[in-house]
């Protein structure tokens, strides 16, 4: 099993945009992490601390919210950013 994992993934399908965020560590809840997304993005979401899913009306502005919140996750938790 890996530990300290964070992984969000984001994708436009028929229009819109849907956010999945899995999450295995401790200090990071995924929900917190898929709402900020979805946000991002003018949408929503939410789950539990290990995964969340959520989503936007406007699939066109899935790339730029995975663009902001790879910036913004580092500095907010002090992580380094492992991949893209």
């Amino acid at each position: 099993m890996v530990k300290n994992l964070l992984a969000v993934l984001g994708s436009e399908y028929q229009g819109r945009g849907i956010f999945v965020v899995i999450s295995n560590t401790p200090k990071i809840s995924a929900s917190d992490v898929c709402k900020l997304v979805a946000s991002l993005a003018g949408g929503n979401g939410g789950g539990t601390a290990t995964f969340a899913k959520g989503g936007c009306s406007d699939g066109s502005r899935v790339d730029n919210a995975i663009a902001e919140i790879n910036k913004i996750i580092p500095v907010k938790y002090g992580l380094e950013k492992v991949a893209n």
